[in-house]
Protein backbone atom coordinates (compact mmCIF):
# COMPACT_ATOMS: atom_id res chain seq x y z
CA UNK A 1 0.00 0.00 0.00
CA UNK A 2 1.22 3.54 -0.73
CA UNK A 3 2.08 6.04 2.00
CA UNK A 4 -0.88 8.39 2.45
CA UNK A 5 0.56 10.66 5.14
CA UNK A 6 0.71 13.65 2.77
CA UNK A 7 -2.73 13.07 1.21
CA UNK A 8 -5.46 15.56 2.05
CA UNK A 9 -8.78 14.16 3.23
CA UNK A 10 -11.77 14.39 0.90
CA UNK A 11 -13.58 17.72 1.19
CA UNK A 12 -16.82 18.68 -0.51
CA UNK A 13 -16.74 21.91 -2.49
CA UNK A 14 -19.61 24.33 -1.99
CA UNK A 15 -22.14 24.37 -4.83
CA UNK A 16 -20.90 27.09 -7.19
CA UNK A 17 -19.34 27.86 -10.56
CA UNK A 18 -15.59 27.13 -10.52
CA UNK A 19 -12.86 27.88 -13.02
CA UNK A 20 -10.99 24.61 -13.56
CA UNK A 21 -8.22 23.23 -15.76
CA UNK A 22 -8.88 20.16 -17.92
CA UNK A 23 -5.95 17.78 -17.46
CA UNK A 24 -6.98 14.31 -18.70
CA UNK A 25 -9.57 12.28 -20.52
CA UNK A 26 -9.71 8.50 -20.45
CA UNK A 27 -12.03 6.57 -22.70
CA UNK A 28 -13.62 3.62 -20.94
CA UNK A 29 -15.00 0.53 -22.62
CA UNK A 30 -17.01 -2.56 -21.92
CA UNK A 31 -16.60 -5.71 -23.98
CA UNK A 32 -14.24 -3.83 -26.30
CA UNK A 33 -16.78 -1.09 -27.09
CA UNK A 34 -16.16 2.49 -25.97
CA UNK A 35 -19.02 3.43 -23.65
CA UNK A 36 -17.93 6.69 -21.98
CA UNK A 37 -15.14 9.14 -21.36
CA UNK A 38 -13.82 10.03 -17.91
CA UNK A 39 -12.92 13.73 -17.88
CA UNK A 40 -10.57 15.03 -15.18
CA UNK A 41 -10.33 18.63 -13.99
CA UNK A 42 -8.18 20.45 -11.42
CA UNK A 43 -9.39 23.30 -9.22
CA UNK A 44 -6.99 26.21 -8.56
CA UNK A 45 -5.98 24.50 -5.28
CA UNK A 46 -5.04 21.38 -7.35
CA UNK A 47 -7.83 19.27 -5.87
CA UNK A 48 -9.70 17.37 -8.57
CA UNK A 49 -13.18 16.70 -9.84
CA UNK A 50 -13.98 14.06 -12.43
CA UNK A 51 -16.96 13.65 -14.71
CA UNK A 52 -18.16 10.71 -16.76
CA UNK A 53 -19.84 11.43 -20.09
CA UNK A 54 -21.68 8.40 -21.42
CA UNK A 55 -21.86 7.72 -25.15
CA UNK A 56 -25.53 6.74 -25.04
CA UNK A 57 -27.77 8.75 -27.35
CA UNK A 58 -29.75 10.33 -24.49
CA UNK A 59 -26.59 11.30 -22.59
CA UNK A 60 -24.48 12.84 -25.36
CA UNK A 61 -25.77 16.33 -24.50
CA UNK A 62 -23.23 16.51 -21.67
CA UNK A 63 -20.29 15.61 -23.93
CA UNK A 64 -21.58 18.17 -26.45
CA UNK A 65 -21.60 20.82 -23.70
CA UNK A 66 -18.02 19.92 -22.71
CA UNK A 67 -16.87 20.16 -26.33
CA UNK A 68 -18.58 23.52 -26.77
CA UNK A 69 -17.03 24.91 -23.58
CA UNK A 70 -13.58 23.79 -24.75
CA UNK A 71 -14.00 25.20 -28.26
CA UNK A 72 -14.14 21.79 -29.93
CA UNK A 73 -16.41 21.08 -32.89
CA UNK A 74 -19.11 18.43 -32.53
CA UNK A 75 -17.11 16.25 -34.92
CA UNK A 76 -13.84 16.50 -32.91
CA UNK A 77 -12.91 13.19 -31.32
CA UNK A 78 -9.56 14.10 -29.74
CA UNK A 79 -9.72 15.88 -26.38
CA UNK A 80 -5.92 15.76 -26.08
CA UNK A 81 -5.71 18.99 -28.08
CA UNK A 82 -7.36 20.93 -25.23
CA UNK A 83 -5.54 19.43 -22.25
CA UNK A 84 -4.40 22.31 -20.05
CA UNK A 85 -7.20 24.64 -21.16
CA UNK A 86 -9.55 26.20 -18.62
CA UNK A 87 -13.32 26.38 -18.45
CA UNK A 88 -16.03 26.93 -15.86
CA UNK A 89 -18.00 24.08 -14.32
CA UNK A 90 -21.13 24.31 -12.23
CA UNK A 91 -20.54 22.03 -9.26
CA UNK A 92 -23.40 20.69 -7.18
CA UNK A 93 -23.63 18.33 -4.23
CA UNK A 94 -25.21 15.00 -5.08
CA UNK A 95 -26.71 12.92 -2.27
CA UNK A 96 -26.91 9.14 -2.52
CA UNK A 97 -27.11 6.04 -0.36
CA UNK A 98 -24.38 3.44 -0.25
CA UNK A 99 -25.04 -0.31 -0.25
CA UNK A 100 -25.49 -0.18 3.55
CA UNK A 101 -28.21 2.46 3.20
CA UNK A 102 -26.05 5.24 4.65
CA UNK A 103 -26.45 8.75 3.26
CA UNK A 104 -23.41 10.00 1.30
CA UNK A 105 -22.54 13.19 -0.55
CA UNK A 106 -20.15 13.99 -3.35
CA UNK A 107 -19.56 16.78 -5.82
CA UNK A 108 -20.87 16.46 -9.35
CA UNK A 109 -20.44 18.62 -12.44
CA UNK A 110 -23.83 19.79 -13.61
CA UNK A 111 -22.86 22.19 -16.42
CA UNK A 112 -19.91 23.35 -18.51
CA UNK A 113 -19.25 26.83 -19.86
CA UNK A 114 -16.34 28.42 -21.69
CA UNK A 115 -14.34 31.08 -19.88
CA UNK A 116 -15.35 33.67 -22.48
CA UNK A 117 -19.07 32.90 -22.30
CA UNK A 118 -19.08 32.74 -18.51
CA UNK A 119 -17.23 36.00 -18.05
CA UNK A 120 -19.24 37.88 -20.66
CA UNK A 121 -22.61 36.42 -19.61
CA UNK A 122 -22.29 36.73 -15.87
CA UNK A 123 -20.01 39.76 -16.05
CA UNK A 124 -17.24 38.36 -13.90
CA UNK A 125 -13.80 39.59 -14.91
CA UNK A 126 -11.85 38.23 -11.94
CA UNK A 127 -11.48 34.67 -10.66
CA UNK A 128 -14.43 34.63 -8.32
CA UNK A 129 -16.87 31.89 -7.31
CA UNK A 130 -20.55 32.46 -8.09
CA UNK A 131 -23.13 30.43 -6.11
CA UNK A 132 -24.40 27.51 -8.20
CA UNK A 133 -28.04 28.43 -7.65
CA UNK A 134 -27.52 31.94 -9.09
CA UNK A 135 -28.56 31.38 -12.70
CA UNK A 136 -30.51 34.63 -12.82
CA UNK A 137 -28.09 36.30 -15.25
CA UNK A 138 -27.68 33.36 -17.62
CA UNK A 139 -29.43 33.61 -21.00
CA UNK A 140 -30.73 30.01 -20.87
Amino acid sequence: MPDTSNVKSFELKNPAWYRVRFFAGDEQSQDGIATMVLLKFAYPDNSEIWDRCAYGEKALWKLKAFKSAMGLADTDRDWKTVIGNELYVKVIIEEWKDDKGEQRENNKIQRYMSVEKYESTIGVKEKKVIPADDDSTLPF
